[in-house]
């Protein structure tokens, strides 16, 4: 769950960033695949008397390519198409699905960013020029000033969701 916190400058921020979420769900990506490099072959634990040597053969995994893997001219029939583009194709479309995923994030702080003022207010503040005891306010005065309170806070309620869904599905 990300929360929203206010800083020091009173300005909205996540409690994580949402680019480092990002990044932990592709580094899981990338883990997955190298865990399974460590998968001992099933055949070899079940027939054993079928390999020769008892060095222990693990599952070929399919390494994602830093880069774009080259398509081969389909002319030439002596090349082979890299047998990891899938996975680097997968990799791409899970960061890209991501990215579009967190947009809403940001335009959730957008939204949130339009009431500075609010974040400014210091609550203590304006008890404390009403708790004076030599100079009490008057009730109309005061009943004024909770009305308008309850309406700004009633507009901000409106205006403010509260919770947004970010999803690829």
């Amino acid at each position: 769950m990300v929360d929203v916190n206010i800083n020091a400058n009173f300005e909205p921020e996540y409690s994580t960033n949402a680019n480092d979420v990002q990044a932990s769900i592709l580094k899981i990506f990338d883990d997955g695949l190298e865990a399974l490099t460590s998968v001992v072959l099933l055949e070899q634990k079940l027939l054993p008397q079928l390999f020769k040597s008892n060095q222990k053969l693990h599952l070929k995994v399919p390494m994602r390519p830093k880069e774009r893997p080259i398509v081969p001219d389909p002319a030439d029939k002596r090349l082979l198409p890299d047998p990891n583009t899938w996975i680097y194709e997968a990799y791409q479309k899970l960061n890209s699905r991501l990215s579009e995923t967190l947009a809403p994030l940001e335009q959730y702080l957008a939204t949130l960013k339009k009431y500075s003022a609010e974040f400014k207010l210091d609550p203590q503040a304006i008890i404390k020029v009403f708790d004076d005891e030599e100079n009490p306010p008057e009730a109309d005065a005061l009943k004024k000033d909770v009305l308008l309170h309850q309406k700004e806070a009633a507009r901000l309620m409106k205006e403010i969701p509260d919770s947004i869904v970010v999803s690829m599905f």
